[in-house]
């Protein structure tokens, strides 16, 4: 019932007189205690409820390895003003102590509180009596100094850990904040890639009409229209955008057959060879055969074919060739090809030719086109090979199943 009470108070039970329960009380009040601020007054109350001092006194070591006054019983409180390193503890501590009091206690008798190789503290015991410490009670003041230091270290390895978990914390939140600038960083470097490839026919378009400005009304007006498609799928790949940045769920794919979408970027990616000094060196040849349906995003399938279109473009720009764009049926789902006749792609480096930010352009490269071509194909359960020969070309091969037939 002691240790009831004694809970119930908050404070340290001075009539428990059998060294067993006076330890026992101390451990249950300091049971769930989670700092040294809640520990050192219940030692102070129990060292002088059970040791026979006529004064306690209970010093704590800051961080800034002093000696910091805590704790007082039956002292004077002009003590609490005492700072001393911690390299006084012994006989200059206990030298100082007498010489503040004056003598008025003719014995001091001080214990370290050490635990686990560390350093928390001291306790001061203050006989008026000098033979009031005896073998019996000195055991007793031992036993409770390292009971204390015991429950003293616990709370500094809990003040440590909640340290770093806040540091944690602290440290995972910079890590999102910094993953999620990377991704808007890639996000924006994907976007503008695909803006350069859909409306760098655009520019070429409008220059082409303004050095040719007699066109007989049925070409202009062909122009116009790829005009027209390209600007569409500048606004489409922007709003893709923007509903990414109103975390806005996206469109469902709509079922589509591909070879409308391979004759559109080919037609784009032709423009671009009519009106450059490519056009005599590359040959762009369209070979579309019969394919099932495909649930696919129409406007990034269009910028995943530029992508590969203009990749082989820029491989056999220096000394020509052919690009073949083939559709096909394949066992069931739909095939389509884009293949040159230029260099390839080196052995070293075509393991990583999928990876985000790795070109093998140099500076003019920024490493996302391929990158966004296999999460196109990805987020639309197909496939996306490469079969390189170097020296002989480059083939890559995407493959989506066939659109779901609705009853």
């Amino acid at each position: 019932m002691a240790v009831i009470s004694s809970l119930l108070v908050g404070s340290f039970h001075p009539c428990a007189t059998c060294p067993i329960d006076m330890l026992s009380e101390f451990c249950a009040l300091t049971a769930d205690a989670s700092t040294s601020d809640e520990i050192v007054p219940l030692l102070a109350d129990a060292a002088l409820g059970h040791l026979g001092a006529s004064g306690v006194a209970v010093f704590q070591v800051t961080e800034s390895a002093e000696l910091r006054l805590d704790a007082l019983r039956n002292l004077p409180e002009g003590l609490r003003r005492l700072h001393m390193p911690v390299d006084a503890l012994g006989g200059e501590l206990e030298g100082h102590l007498h010489s503040i009091l004056c003598g008025q206690f003719p014995r001091i008798h001080i214990l370290p509180l050490i635990s686990a190789g560390g350093l928390f503290g001291a306790l001061a015991l203050f006989f008026s009596d000098l033979q009031a410490m005896n073998e019996h009670r000195s055991k007793l003041a031992q036993a409770l100094a390292n009971l204390a230091a015991i429950t003293l270290h616990r709370t500094f390895e809990y003040a440590e850990l909640s340290r770093s978990y806040i540091e944690l914390r602290a440290s995972r939140e910079i890590l999102t904040r910094s993953e999620k600038l990377r991704a808007l960083g890639q996000m924006a470097s994907g976007v503008s890639h695909d803006l350069k490839n859909i409306l760098s026919p655009l520019l070429l378009q409008v220059q082409h009409l303004r050095r040719c400005p007699d066109l007989d009304s049925e070409t202009q007006e062909r122009t116009l229209e790829r005009m027209e498609r390209v600007l569409w799928s500048g606004v489409q790949t922007v709003d893709r955008l923007r509903s990414f940045g109103r975390q806005t769920p996206e469109l469902p794919p709509l079922a589509v057959y591909i070879n409308e979408i391979v004759k559109q970027a080919a037609s784009l990616c032709r423009s671009r060879l009519s009106i450059t000094d490519l056009g005599p060196k590359i040959a762009l040849i369209e070979e579309l055969s019969e394919t099932p349906m495909v649930q696919l995003h129409g406007d990034e399938f269009l910028n995943a074919l530029i992508n590969l279109i203009s990749n082989s473009m820029d491989a056999i720009a220096a000394a020509g060739g052919t690009i073949r764009v083939r559709t096909a049926q394949q066992d069931g789902r739909a095939m389509v090809q884009i293949a040159d006749n230029g260099p390839g792609i080196p052995k070293e480096v075509e393991g990583r030719i999928f990876e985000p930010y790795f070109t093998t352009k140099g500076e003019t490269g920024t490493g996302l086109g391929l990158a966004q071509v296999y999460a196109f194909v990805q987020r639309h359960n197909g496939t996306l090979s490469l079969d390189n020969v170097p020296g002989g070309g480059a083939t890559f091969t995407m493959v989506f199943p066939a659109a779901v037939q609705e009853n």
